[in-house]
């Protein structure tokens, strides 16, 4: 193997949905095959495992060797979750995380299940509001609470995250690596980290403005994938398409220019 390839999940792997579609499950199948020789793929989530179990089909979640969840701070091979951050570091995420339930932010829908992390769902299957309208009022308040050195506040598609600092995608991703070069796939704020650091890079049509705004603040140079063969860590290559679509482009992309 030379690679591993984390793909994020909302807003990339799944589409607004949440939901892989009937008519392109074939196409992702065979496109994950495509690359099965030479690297191996992880869902790469800021979810559990439960909540991966319930949205991608068994016969997708086959072609996956396991999951790095709640933006790193987990792994799991499907049966079990692993922690691989300090168990001291999850005291003080729990106390921050019965204050915050304790505001009843309105804007909050629930707080998903976490071992390590928050997750506030500010949008459901059903809809809900943009998690970037809340991020801002959390961010504050985790500060004036005195977590700012201890957590970092993100936000994915669907929901507003608190990590434990120092750990993100990229760490639970390069956690699984052990050395290997590492590709990611993702859409949102909560992947910075992955698709910054990781040493090839790609972001479906969708992304968002927050991922895109720090990309080119970190001096990224943003490429329509279909322009160019050129990949690197200088570089982020952009499908033209959304959401399942783009994973699909990508991984055919890779097929073709990293073996």
């Amino acid at each position: 193997m030379k690679y591993v390839l984390g793909i994020d999940l909302h807003g990339t792997l799944l589409d607004d949905d949440w939901e892989i579609k009937e008519n392109i499950k074939g196409k992702l199948i065979s496109s994950l095959k495509s690359i099965k020789n030479f690297c191996t793929v992880y869902i790469c989530s800021g979810n559990d495992l439960a909540f991966v179990k319930k949205y991608i089909p068994e016969e997708i979640l086959r072609s996956f060797e396991g999951y790095v969840l709640e933006t790193g701070c987990v792994v799991s091979d499907g049966k079990k979750e692993e922690i691989i951050i300090p168990k001291n570091l999850i005291k003080d995420i729990k106390k921050l995380e019965n204050i915050l339930k304790d505001k009843n932010f309105e804007e909050v829908k629930y707080f998903a299940r976490r071992l390590t992390t928050i997750s506030l769902f500010t949008k459901t299957v059903t809809g809900g509001s943009d998690p970037a309208e809340l991020y801002p009022k959390i961010k504050e308040t985790v500060k004036k609470l005195g977590y700012s050195k201890k957590v970092h506040v993100t936000h994915s598609s669907v929901a507003v995250d608190i990590i434990p600092r120092g750990h993100n995608k990229f760490s639970g991703i390069k956690h699984i690596a052990k050395g290997l070069k590492t590709i990611g796939i993702a859409d949102s704020l909560n992947d910075i980290h992955l698709i910054s650091n990781a040493d090839y890079s790609f972001i479906p049509a969708n992304v968002s403005p927050g991922l895109l705004r720090e990309l080119k603040e970190k001096g990224k140079k943003i490429i329509n994938m279909e322009e160019t063969s050129r990949t690197g860590k200088e570089v982020v290559l952009q499908s033209r398409y959304k959401t399942t679509e783009a994973v699909v482009e990508i991984l055919e992309f890779i097929n073709k220019n990293l073996i």
